[in-house]
């Protein structure tokens, strides 16, 4: 705790990043038998259709969060949160940690729903959603991102309504489309 004082907003979010990665990786390499990777990657194929649904419904998720959170801009976080799910190496650098920060408040307001098992299953969602701006946002995740796109690879025939090229970011399709897709 005391070492993220030191750190810049930008190395706190690669931090939180990674583990955030080494979680989702210790979780796609857990699965002992058959059946858990099997359950598995069904759970990571269910993640990335309810990420295409806040995808979808992004507005209510900030909208949400305005409502929680009194600070909080919506009218110029709407503009910028566009520009972060479809380009966000557009976004300037101040910007970019400006939506990790907002996202965060997303990822709180998701946490605190009922029952707990859905809590779990949108904040999971989200998980990716952060982990894929943050691939584009900050190269210094990218290693650990590719090995788990590589796993998510056997998960996306399990999706019923995600795909990659509509869904991610485009630079981050690109992306995948070189080093874990080809």
């Amino acid at each position: 705790m005391i070492f993220s004082l030191f750190r810049s907003k930008k190395e706190n979010w690669i931090n939180r990043l990674n583990k955030l990665l080494d979680n989702q990786l210790k979780i796609a390499g857990d699965g002992l038998t058959s059946s858990d990777r099997i359950a598995d990657r069904e759970a990571f194929a269910n993640a990335l259709d309810i990420m295409v649904e806040q995808i979808e419904n992004y507005d209510d998720l900030l909208d949400t969060v305005a409502v929680n959170y009194i600070k909080f801009d919506i009218k110029t976080a709407k503009p910028i949160h566009k520009i972060a799910l479809k380009n966000p190496e557009k976004l300037s650098d101040e910007d970019k940690i400006r939506v990790f920060d907002e996202m965060s408040l997303i990822m709180n307001n998701l946490s605190r729903l009922n029952p707990r098992m859905y809590a779990l299953t949108q904040t999971g969602a989200l998980g990716l959603l952060l982990i894929s701006i943050g691939m584009v946002c900050f190269p210094e995740i990218r290693t650990k991102g590719y090995k788990l796109w590589s796993y998510i690879n056997d998960c996306l025939p399990m999706c019923t309504k995600f795909k990659y090229k509509k869904h991610l970011p485009k630079e981050l399709a690109k992306l995948l489309d070189t080093a874990v897709f080809n």
